[in-house]
């Protein structure tokens, strides 16, 4: 802010000269100056630039440290992927009002991963579907054949999804960005050499919305 106070007083005490008749000597100062103050213009816009950058990626960092404190919370909780808190509830009926993917910016893979879980285990089958990427490569069935899958071929059991451990996100990226979810549930499979059974749960980045991957669960 300092600095573009300066450059306005630049800029105006060179208008200011230009106005009046000066000297051979006193013209080259102005155009040096007017250089100055070009200078100044390009520096100004690159600075800004830069902070839009910084605080692009400071709203990213704080994306993901609240992430992590979500899965910290849950690991000691023993926690619920279809119990949504208070703020993810409230984007759940903000989504579900208008199915604007804007309604979902800013949340991470694992709140929306918990929206997904919640609407399945609500039935509410049309939410369920408006999570799914809409990114053409990976769209596998239209909403109109997703309203005629019969309730039997839905999912039934949510035991694997309560009493979770550790629980981790992980990310990849090759064009799109990525994320898995992994956990274990105290309610799920064991095996006696390999102990208990790894779930899984994907999603991908539309644009800069997390959506959820048709048939996430692995």
């Amino acid at each position: 802010m300092r600095m573009k106070r300066v450059l306005v007083l630049c800029i105006f005490l060179v208008m200011s000269l230009g106005a009046f008749g000066c000297s051979g000597d006193a013209q080259s100062e102005i155009e040096e100056l007017k250089q100055q103050v070009g200078k100044l213009q390009e520096n100004t816009l690159t600075l800004d630039k830069d902070i839009k950058a910084l605080e692009e990626e400071n709203s990213e960092l704080k994306r993901e440290i609240s992430g992590l404190e979500a899965l910290v919370n849950l690991n000691d909780s023993n926690g619920d992927l279809t119990d949504l808190t208070l703020s993810e509830e409230a984007r759940y009926e903000e989504f579900r009002a208008s199915y604007d993917d804007g309604s979902l910016a800013g949340l991470g893979p694992l709140s929306v991963c918990k929206l997904y879980l919640h609407a399945s285990s609500a039935e509410d089958y049309e939410t369920v579907y408006e999570l799914y990427t809409k990114n053409e490569k990976y769209v596998q069935w239209s909403k109109e054949e997703d309203r005629n899958f019969p309730k039997s071929d839905r999912m039934k059991d949510f035991g694997v999804y309560r009493d979770v451990y550790d629980l981790n996100i992980g990310y990849t990226e090759s064009g799109e960005k990525h994320a898995i979810i992994t956990w274990k549930s105290r309610n799920g499979d064991s095996d006696e050499k390999l102990g208990a059974y790894t779930y899984g749960f994907s999603l991908v980045k539309d644009g800069e919305i997390w959506k959820v991957n048709f048939m996430p669960i692995q």
